[in-house]
């Protein structure tokens, strides 16, 4: 007992030699002003993680002895260095040619829903398909948008659409599993063990054997052979989805054909086929119009945010309903500003690109 007390008062002076360290490199880089403008939080956490780094290795005695000599070697070194670094990793969004400016409307305000979205969401989200199945989805699909305005923002226009690509299957799952209820979501739950089994994800060879076998039970009632397994684990949980109409042979067990289409999103299946060509690095990756594609990611964007609230307040009404009278009061601005921003962005991209503002 006495020996993890003493182990654990070493990592508390250890912890306050650290922080000592981190502020003698923040005043060092503040006092030779090679940083104009920068929040100080920021260049504090930079300070401390580079101080980490370069004396994770010696004793807390060696530390103690570097932290009582502001002035030396050791500490310009490691200043000057974390300087460098915070310089180089700065971002100049100004300097963004072909980017969406941070301070542009339709930047702050898609932040601005999808944290809205967050502050709701974040209390059920608890990364487990058993118990929070839909707010897990959210959660990821949310933090998608997030990640695409933050390329957009930084004119990584080919990974935006890339990144799109997914947002879209994304929704189009979230919509089914909304509309579909219970019996869809544990059907895609229990699809989401297939893969665990499929990937090698499960280590008990007799629970893996038995869920192979309830998976080729279900597929041999499907009249689907063993080739068809990736797939049908894949997709095949839309079978259970009403949406899906086994008489019609345009149906089929993939995305554009069973997913997008049983989600009636079936509109954006030519942005979805330019948004596969783009990563796989066709001509068109290297050589698209960025114009264009600014505008066209920007439109796809908020046509995608639009069907998110959708599909959001759909899952939350009630409790967006429940909220203070002043939440809910910006809420329903939120998603006025959300639909007229879209369809504003809409004209803009038909009436630049097509001349005509009621292209579809």
């Amino acid at each position: 007992m006495l020996e993890k007390n003493q182990s654990s008062n070493e990592l508390i002076d250890r912890e306050k030699l650290v922080n000592i360290g981190a502020n003698l490199l923040y005043e060092k880089i503040i006092e030779e002003k090679s940083i104009s403008v920068m929040e100080p939080n920021y260049v504090l956490q930079v300070c401390k993680a580079q101080f980490i780094s370069f004396t994770e290795d010696l004793t807390t005695e060696r530390l103690q002895e570097i932290v009582e000599k502001k002035d030396s070697i050791f500490i310009k070194r490691i200043s000057s260095l974390a300087s460098l670094m915070i310089k180089l990793n700065l971002i100049d969004y100004q300097s963004i040619e072909t980017g969406l400016s941070i301070v542009d409307i339709r930047s702050m305000f898609a932040i601005s829903i999808l944290e809205t979205f967050n502050s709701i969401n974040s209390i059920y989200a608890k990364n487990n398909p058993n118990i929070s199945l839909i707010p897990d989805l959210f959660y990821k699909t949310i933090n998608q948008c997030i990640g695409i305005v933050k390329m957009l923002n930084l004119g990584l226009l080919s990974d935006s659409f890339g990144a799109w690509r997914t947002l879209h299957e994304s929704i189009c799952i979230i919509k089914i599993l909304i509309d579909g209820k219970e019996e869809v979501q544990n059907e895609y739950i229990r699809h989401i063990v297939y893969t665990n089994a499929y990937r090698g994800g499960i280590t008990d060879d007799k629970l893996r054997d038995e869920i192979f076998l309830e998976l080729k039970t279900k597929m041999k009632g499907y009249d689907l052979k063993s080739k068809d397994m990736k797939k049908f684990i894949e997709y095949g949980w839309i079978y259970k989805y009403d949406g899906f109409v086994f008489s019609d042979p345009s149906y089929r067990l993939n995305f554009r054909d069973g997913v997008q289409r049983c989600a009636k999103l079936e509109d954006f299946k030519e942005w979805y086929e330019i948004a596969s060509e783009l990563s796989h690095s066709s001509a068109i990756f290297f050589y698209s119009n960025e114009e264009y594609f600014l505008n066209l990611l920007i439109h796809g964007l908020y046509e995608m945010l639009v069907i998110l609230e959708e599909e959001f307040y759909k899952y939350y009404k009630n409790k967006i309903l429940s909220m203070p009278y002043n939440f809910v009061v910006n809420y329903n601005d939120f998603k006025n500003m959300l639909i007229e921003i879209a369809s504003k962005q809409k004209c803009i991209f038909n009436k630049e690109f097509f001349g005509n503002e009621d292209v579809e």
